[in-house]
């Protein structure tokens, strides 16, 4: 069985001046030792039944680098139970391979950085309730004893400073619960 010159041309060998580069053998030689027995399910699978061909795999290309193809074919002639000629096409997808894995890569950064937001989002939401009862907490206690002061004091200075207590304390907490409000948001 011969390789099609398609395959050659694709993995950088001359048909013409490299004829040895056409057989069976060369094929096999040439197929990342990672997927042969892939290709090679792919081709013992195939019958009178089972007759079209599918297999993706990585082959060496003749500068050295790995290329991946996709073969696609149809079982052209079976003898004794084995196939012994497939008709089709090799297609060299290995832009489309590398940008499968480029777009893998960015997918798992993006889950990544939702994982980190998410995160950051708990944890400012557990820091906006601990900061709402720590500051509300003593900002209550400071409004009650204020209230307090300014009815039990008797001297008018005295009394007027624990107002302005009163009303900057007030005025403190809507701040506070404002900002609180805006940041739970």
């Amino acid at each position: 069985c011969m390789r099609s010159s398609g395959l050659q041309g694709i993995l950088g060998f001359d048909p013409v001046q490299e004829p040895e580069t056409g057989t069976l053998e060369w094929w096999f030689s040439r197929i990342h030792p990672d997927d042969v027995e892939h290709s090679n399910r792919a081709i013992a699978d195939l019958c009178p039944e089972k007759n079209i061909y599918e297999a993706e795999y990585r082959m060496l290309h003749k500068s050295g680098h790995w290329v991946y193809v996709s073969d696609r074919g149809v079982l052209a002639s079976y003898v004794d139970g084995k196939p012994t000629r497939i008709v089709g096409s090799t297609t060299d997808i290995t832009n489309h391979k590398r940008l499968e894995a480029q777009l893998k890569h960015e997918r798992n950064n993006a889950l990544i950085a939702k994982e980190r937001a998410e995160e950051m989002t708990r944890l400012k939401s557990s820091f906006l309730c601990n900061m709402s009862h720590e500051i509300r907490t003593p900002m209550t206690a400071i409004l009650g004893f204020a209230e307090i002061l300014k009815e039990k004091i008797e001297n008018s200075d005295l009394a007027e400073h624990a107002a302005i207590i009163e009303s900057s304390a007030k005025r403190l907490l809507d701040t506070i619960n404002t900002i609180l409000n805006h940041a739970q948001i």
